[in-house]
């Protein structure tokens, strides 16, 4: 897959990146969700049919740190690096990162059709029907599917929903607001995972296996509420389960299961499923302990 960053100026009268014949899917994607899939999939059939490259085009900050007046996301389900892996993995050829800066944000909704859409060879745009582009939003598909006509085709995906709820990164989020993790599935189409690295690991056992282990996540990722979760750690090579404490901010204490010996120091984190009652007091404490250990025993 070829990524192209592309940024925007009044003065720019085109985009000087060499762009190939392609059907374009739109949107910001954030979390790459099962609506997001059947909008890709769909850009992607066409583009065999029609024997094009399959592009996507996606925008880098979220709007809303740029649009006054809106609530700012400034943290992701899936940040940038992950987009572009899962991207790849649908057979995206061509990924556009457009830089979202206030001169973007200024762009009519006719000035990105012809600048980002035509400019680009776009011959097929593919969007979700609720995409709206240009400045103030005024770029709707129903305008789109009238502006392309004889230039380039345009296709509107409808609304897909789980159990008559719309799926959406805002309602994924919300999931994680509430710690319901376990119920993002249906929606996400895969478990919600985040990426960090490894900061500590405590407990030496045979061979400097591990017990205890601290995980920095990347500032921008979206972690669930405060609790105790059971999680899965991939390390590229195995996987390990234990029970992940969020109070920390961005470190995450996690007490593994059984000892580990990592293979790499940037791990995934799966979120499976939110502990309560009992068995989380009880976690709570095993924590407590191992925590109280390390500071007495040498940090590997």
């Amino acid at each position: 897959m070829k990524t192209v960053n592309l940024s925007y100026s009044p003065a720019d009268e085109n985009l000087d990146c060499n762009p190939e014949p392609c059907v374009m899917a739109l949107g910001f994607f954030d979390g790459i969700h099962r609506g997001h899939r059947k909008i890709i999939e769909t850009a992607g059939k066409i583009a065999r049919e029609k024997n094009l490259k399959l592009a996507v085009m996606t925008f880098s900050p979220h709007p809303s740190q740029v649009i006054p007046g809106n609530k700012k996301i400034v943290n992701y389900l899936t940040p940038l690096p992950a987009k572009e892996k899962l991207f790849r993995d649908l057979g995206v050829e061509i990924l556009y990162v457009v830089n979202f800066n206030k001169d973007f944000s200024r762009l009519s909704h006719d000035g990105f059709t012809k600048l980002f859409l035509e400019g680009l060879k776009c011959r097929h745009a593919v969007a979700g029907f609720d995409f709206q582009f240009g400045f103030k939003g005024l770029g709707n598909m129903e305008w789109l599917t009238s502006a392309g006509r004889n230039k380039f085709a345009v296709t509107t995906v409808t609304k897909l929903t789980e159990r008559d709820i719309k799926i959406s990164s805002t309602h994924i989020r919300h999931l994680l607001d509430s710690g319901k993790v376990d119920s993002i599935p249906a929606f996400l189409g895969r478990q919600y995972e985040t990426s960090g690295i490894i900061v500590k690991k405590a407990f030496k056992g045979a061979k400097g296996k591990c017990r205890l282990v601290s995980i920095e996540a990347a500032e921008e990722c979206y972690l669930p509420a405060d609790g105790y979760y059971l999680t899965e750690i991939n390390d590229g090579k195995r996987l390990y389960k234990g029970i992940c404490n969020t109070s920390g901010g961005n470190v995450l204490e996690i007490l593994l299961f059984e000892f580990a010996r990592f293979e790499a120091e940037e791990v995934t984190v799966k979120w499976l499923e939110k502990q309560t009652g009992s068995y989380s007091e009880q976690v709570k404490q095993d924590l407590h302990d191992y925590k109280a250990k390390r500071e007495a025993t040498r940090v590997i």
